[in-house]
Order: C-alpha cells, then structure tokens, then sequence
C-alpha cells in the first residue's frame, strides 16, 4: 500500500472520527438557530449513531459482490455530499435526513479501510498499520474536542464538510494507486 493510500485512508477516519460527537457539542448553537428545544435537537446524535451501527454490516457483504476501493470512494462522496446537506439545511428535517445519511454512509470508512489494509499489507505489518491507524484516528477525536470549545456551528460543519470534499477529491485522484 502507498503512503499516499494509507494518508487518505487515516484522513477518513479522522473526519469521520471529528464529526462523530461534534454535534453532541453544538446541540445548544443547532437548538438556538431552529429555535427548537436542546431535547428535540439531540436526535441528531442518536439518528446518526444508530444508523452508524446499523450500517457497519452492510459493507462487508458489499465487497464481496464490488471493489472495496469503489464502495470506498462512493461512500465518501456520499458522505460528503450528506454532510453538506446537514451542514446547510433550513429545517430540523432535512438535518435529520442529513445526519441519517451521514451514519449510513460514514459507516464505510472503519471496515472497508481495515479490509482495504488487509488486501495491501503483508500479515506481518498488520497489526503495526492498523494501531497506527487507529492512533491517528485517537489524534483526531483529541483535536476535535480541543476545536469544540473554539468554533460556531457553520464553522465547524462546513469546515468538516470542506474537510471532507478535499478528501474526496484526493481519493478520487490516487484511487487508481490501490
């Protein structure tokens, strides 16, 4: 595997790790903007938790009928694309639909990037990509709580969202170096 590779793969988990309890955070900014009670907003948390692990099975089924690169890249899209739409949304529902598909498509980045690892790399380095992997991924969920205390809600999620068009765009340009 490339290091250009494994640089997107742990750059995924990262936003993906970031985004994954930063609404918890931005509950009271999302309630104040709605102009909703912080009871009714906290449903964004749970809707895309439950999807999230609701999801997570569907993906290694999938590979077996489809290139794990390109479910990768079309769930990152996906992502993307749902993150921009909760990101951007005018009414609770549509951030609701946004965060729904935010967990299904979210979902892809844990298991296919340990089953793209483990078609790339030999049995002996493993365990070594895969805790340093996991290590980013801790770096991130850190960085993000330290950010938390600094941003509004548009920055933070269209940052995110930026964050993770940029990603994309970088998938998309080394997907071929699998």
């Amino acid at each position: 595997m490339k290091k250009s590779t494994f640089a997107i793969l742990c750059l995924e988990g990262a936003v993906l790790s970031f985004n994954v309890a930063a609404a918890a955070a931005l509950i009271p900014s999302i309630a104040k903007d709605f102009v909703l009670s912080q009871f009714l907003i906290g449903r964004i948390v749970w809707i895309y938790m439950l999807t999230y692990g609701l999801a997570a099975f569907i993906y290694g089924p999938l590979v077996r009928k489809f290139d794990a690169r390109r479910v990768e890249l079309a769930c990152i899209f996906l992502f993307s694309l749902a993150n921009l739409m909760a990101g951007l949304s005018r009414s609770i529902n549509t951030l609701f639909l946004g965060r729904f598909f935010m967990g299904l498509f979210g979902a892809s980045v844990i298991p296919l990037g340990l089953i793209l690892i483990a078609k790339h790399i030999s049995k002996e380095n493993r365990g070594k990509i895969h805790r340093n992997v996991f290590w980013l991924y801790l770096c991130s969920f850190t960085f993000r709580l330290i950010l938390e205390r600094n941003y509004s809600l548009a920055m933070g999620i269209l940052n995110s969202c930026y964050i993770r068009i940029y990603s994309m765009v970088g998938y998309v340009f080394l997907s071929s170096q699998f």
